[in-house]
């Protein structure tokens, strides 16, 4: 009896463990452990990776286990309820039935790798097996080259990416926010470094101008994982170098001996503004001139004057004068000469004085008509008043009673018009006045018969003539 209930006790402990076993693979068989194939994650940011059970109340724990970088089978313990980690943390912490998925607080690039979701004493049939945890840096940058390109030439750009997955990324270039086209731009390169951080590199090259002083240029990069495109900018002017122009003023000085005359270096339009000197040079001796604060132009170029006073004497005569202009971070020289030509002939202050004499003999001239009539108005005026006052002192008696005219003819012609009162001077009437005694004296003279006085006439005196006066001798 006693041994057959130890028979019996011993089927029914092994039909229970049948039982259990049997229902384990029914359900194992069933269920389905689901994780998303990719995640990618900006570094120091966090990370979730997903994993959910098609269904619940299984015996057994899940457990997340990384692969090895070099090894596709070798599996190292990641994160589960026994094995924890400060930045590893259950996405739902009470009653996880089906979903264990867990979130990585603050991503490094090194934990990029694959990720394996797996529950213990089961195999799923179905489902992701792992997820791919992609890390980027995102990593951007825009060199040029380290030396300055003078305008004309080419100049290179280089747009570094790197800690981008997947390394699918589209680069565009700009200049002035105006987008280049592709057929300028040369192709990506990408290599892969040491902890398997794809790295491109885009190249574009530009003919550098003077225009490009103020220009920039622009890598940008779209990535499906971006939510914003990011990007590097660069001014061009940090890299190039224009030369200036250089030239003398006057270009071709002319001096009149034992004078001064000023000779000016105008540089006009390099870049940069450091490191520039003006040196003057007679007959390649170098000599001392004064130079003028820099000027910045409208287009970012840079301008500056130097003057050179010359005092022309008859050894400098055909001299060579030379302005150099040195600058830039690569060490150029620009140069321009002039020849200076002496005059003895002094044709320039002959003119000068001619002008000046004439000038002066204007001004007198000017000064002696003002006196003149000045002088002839006051003239003028004392006439008219004396006249004024003599003629209010003769009594009306004392007036010549003229002759009626006789009746004019109509052939006779008119006479004169008396001069106006105003035009009479002290001249016209003294010429008046003698005039006018003579009349006097011819109508008081002795008729044509009439014999000089003193004299007797033999027949006795005519008619009308004048009584004799006697003759005094003296």
């Amino acid at each position: 009896m006693g041994s057959f209930m130890y028979w019996r006790s011993f089927e029914l402990v092994a039909c229970s463990f049948l039982i259990a076993v049997f229902v384990i693979k029914g359900d194992a068989a069933d269920l389905v452990i689901k994780q998303e194939p990719d995640v990618f994650s900006e570094e120091k940011s966090n990370a979730q990776l997903n994993c959910t059970l098609s269904h619940g109340g299984l015996v057994g724990a899940v457990r997340w286990y990384k692969k090895a970088k070099h090894s596709q089978d070798k599996e190292e313990d990641f994160f589960s309820d026994q094995i924890s980690s400060a930045n590893v943390s259950w996405n739902i912490k009470d009653g996880r039935n089906t979903d264990f998925s867990i979130t990585i607080k603050d991503v490094r690039f090194t934990d990029s790798g694959n990720y394996v979701c797996r529950k213990l004493a089961t195999k799923p049939i179905s489902g992701n097996p792992l997820t791919s945890l992609w890390v980027y840096r995102g990593s951007l940058k825009l060199t040029a080259p380290d030396n300055r390109v003078k305008t004309g030439d080419a100049i290179t750009f280089n747009c570094k990416i790197a800690g981008f997955f997947p390394s699918s990324t589209d680069v565009v270039w700009e200049k002035n926010n105006a987008e280049i086209p592709i057929s300028e731009r040369i192709d990506l390169k990408k290599i892969l470094t040491e902890d398997n951080n794809p790295e491109l590199t885009s190249t574009i090259s530009i003919v550098a101008s003077k225009e490009d002083i103020k220009s920039s240029i622009k890598c940008r990069i779209k990535h499906p994982n971006l939510n914003v495109a990011l990007n590097a900018t660069y001014d061009i002017g940090r890299s190039i170098q224009v030369s200036p122009s250089v030239k003398i003023d006057p270009p071709n000085p002319k001096a009149i001996m034992n004078t001064t005359i000023k000779l000016t270096c105008i540089v006009d339009g390099f870049y940069p503004k450091s490191a520039q000197t003006i040196k003057w040079f007679e007959n390649n001796a170098l000599i001392n001139g004064s130079n003028e604060d820099i000027k910045e132009e409208t287009d970012g170029s840079f301008s500056m004057n130097s003057t050179l006073e010359v005092y022309a004497t008859q050894k400098r005569d055909n001299s060579e004068y030379k302005c150099e202009f040195h600058y830039g971070p690569r060490p150029e020289i620009i140069d321009a000469k002039v020849v200076l030509s002496v005059d003895e002939s002094m044709p320039n202050l002959l003119w000068f004085a001619v002008a000046a004499g004439g000038g002066v003999l204007l001004i007198i001239i000017i000064v002696v008509i003002v006196v003149v009539v000045k002088r002839k108005r006051k003239t003028f005026i004392s006439n008219v008043e004396y006249a004024t006052s003599v003629r209010k002192k003769i009594p009306p008696e004392n007036i010549c009673q003229c002759p009626h005219p006789k009746p004019r003819k109509p052939t006779d012609t008119l006479p004169a018009p008396p001069p106006p009162p105003q035009a009479r001077t002290r001249k016209n009437r003294d010429e008046q006045q003698k005039n006018t005694s003579q009349g006097q004296r011819a109508s008081r003279s002795p008729a044509p018969n009439c014999p000089p006085q003193g004299q007797r006439a033999s027949r006795g005196p005519a008619p009308n003539c004048p009584p004799q006066r006697k003759r005094t001798d003296q």
